[in-house]
C-alpha cells in the first residue's frame, strides 16, 4: 500500500505539554531510541498513555471505542504501511499529542516519518483544568473523527456467501464483500471442516461478520491473527465472538502457506477490502495477487468461460510459481477439455520450477492422472 506524507508538526501546542505520570516519560518529548524496535515500543507506550488521558474527555459511547483505538494505534506504530488515512490520523494524533495534517499524498517514507515523531504527553502539569481541556480536546476531536470514518467504511458493506464449482468437480465456498454495485471476494473457503461443507462454512462466516458489524461497525479494524484451541484463527479481541474463521491446515495448503501465514494474509485481505473497496493493488504480495487470480479463474470457470479461467490460472502461476493449487486447477481444466498435450505442458512447467517441493510436484502429477 502506498504511504502518506506527514507534514511537520507545529511546536506551539507541544511546547506547553508536560510529563504524563509514567516512570519512563520525561518532561520533554521522547526522541526515537537507538533501535527501530525500541523506537516503536516507545511510541506505542506513549500513544497508549495519551489515549488514557484523552479517555477522560470521552462520553460513555466514545469510551466503548477504546479497544478499536488501541488496535489502530498498534497498527500505525507496528504496521505503518498497512494503515489507512483515518488510522494514521488517529495514531499520529495520539503519539504527538496534537492533530496532524495528513494531506498531500502518500510517500514510501511513512515508516521513517512515524519513527521520527516525538512523543508529546497530553496531560499538562501546573496548568489549570480549563487550559488542559483546551489542549486535549482538539486531539480528541481528531481521534473521534478518525473513528467515525473507520466505522462508516464498515457500515457501508454487506457480506454475501456462495459456492463456486472448480475444474475437476470440486467446490469452494466464498464470502463476498458487497459495497453498492461492487463485489469483492474477501474470503475463499476451499475445504470442509468436520461435517460442515464449504457452503455451510461460507454461510456461517458471512453471518458472523454481519452480526459483529451490527454490534461494532469498526470490527474489521481490530481483527488480528490469533490462536484458538491450538488452531490459527482470524481473531477479534474484545469482540462479541472470539474469532471469525479458522485457518486450518488444509485451507492453508490451498493458499500455499502455513496456518499462521494464512491467518495473517486473511487479516490483511479483509481489512484492505473494506477500507479500499477491494481495488486491485491493495494486495501487497505476488502470492496474494496469485490467490486473487485463481479465484477470478474459478469464477470464470463457473460461468462457462473456460478460456478466461485458463488465462487467470496461468497468471496465478506467473505471480507465484510455487502456487500448487493453480497448477491443479489448470490441469483439471485441460483434462475436462481433453487437451492431454496441455496437461503435459503444465507438468513439464512444474517440474522445471525449483521452488516447488517434491511433495507438491507429486500432488500436481496425481491431479493429472
Amino acid at each position: 500500500m502506498h504511504c502518506k506524507h506527514l507534514k511537520h508538526i507545529s511546536p506551539g501546542v507541544g511546547a506547553v505539554l508536560l510529563a504524563l505520570a509514567l516512570p519512563a516519560v520525561t518532561a520533554r518529548p521522547v526522541r526515537a531510541q537507538a533501535t527501530e524496535a525500541g523506537s516503536r515500543d516507545a511510541l506505542y507506550r506513549g500513544g497508549l498513555s495519551n489515549l488514557r488521558a484523552l479517555s477522560r474527555y470521552f462520553t460513555p459511547a466514545q469510551a466503548a471505542r477504546l479497544p478499536t483505538l488501541q488496535a489502530v494505534l498498534h497498527r500505525v506504530v507496528y504496521e505503518t504501511d498497512g494503515a489507512g488515512d483515518a488510522e494514521l490520523a488517529i495514531g499520529t494524533a495520539l503519539i504527538t499529542g496534537q492533530p496532524l495534517d495528513l494531506s498531500g499524498g502518500r510517500t514510501a517514507g511513512m515508516n521513517q516519518a512515524i519513527l521520527a515523531l516525538h512523543f508529546k504527553p497530553l496531560v499538562a502539569a501546573n496548568v489549570s483544568p480549563a487550559q488542559t481541556a483546551a489542549l486535549v480536546k482538539p486531539v480528541a476531536r481528531t481521534v473521534n473523527a478518525g473513528y467515525v470514518k473507520i466505522a462508516a467504511a464498515g457500515k457501508a458493506v454487506t457480506y454475501s456467501p456462495g459456492v463456486v464449482r472448480k475444474p475437476g468437480g470440486a467446490e469452494s465456498g466464498y464470502v463476498d464483500m458487497v459495497r453498492g454495485a461492487k463485489r469483492t471476494r474477501i474470503v475463499e473457503i476451499p475445504t470442509a471442516v468436520g461435517d460442515m461443507g464449504v457452503a455451510a462454512r461460507a454461510g456461517k462466516i458471512a453471518a458472523r461478520m454481519a452480526s459483529v458489524q451490527r454490534q461494532d461497525p469498526a470490527w474489521w479494524s481490530r481483527i488480528t491473527p490469533g490462536q484458538s484451541g491450538g488452531e490459527a484463527v482470524v481473531s477479534l479481541p474484545h469482540g462479541p465472538v472470539p474469532y471469525l474463521l479458522t485457518a486450518d491446515s488444509s485451507f492453508a495448503r490451498e493458499w500455499n502457506t502455513t496456518p499462521d501465514g494464512l491467518a495473517r494474509r486473511l487479516v490483511t485481505r479483509i481489512r484492505a477490502a473494506i477500507q479500499t473497496s477491494g481495488a486491485r493493488g491493495t494486495l501487497t504480495t505476488p502470492e496474494d495477487e496469485a490467490v486473487g487470480e485463481k479465484q477470478t479463474g474459478d469464477d470464470a470457470y463457473s460461468k462457462g468461460d473456460a478460456a478466461g479461467a485458463g488465462r487467470h490460472y496461468q497468471q496465478a502461476i506467473k505471480d507465484s510459481p510455487a502456487y500448487m493449487a493453480a497448477y491443479k486447477s489448470l490441469i483439471g481444466l485441460y483434462k475436462e477439455r481433453k487437451q492431454a498435450d496441455k496437461v503435459q505442458d503444465v507438468i513439464t512447467e512444474a517440474q522445471g520450477e525449483p521452488s516447488l517441493t517434491d511433495a507438491q510436484l507429486q500432488e500436481i502429477k496425481q491431479a493429472a492422472q
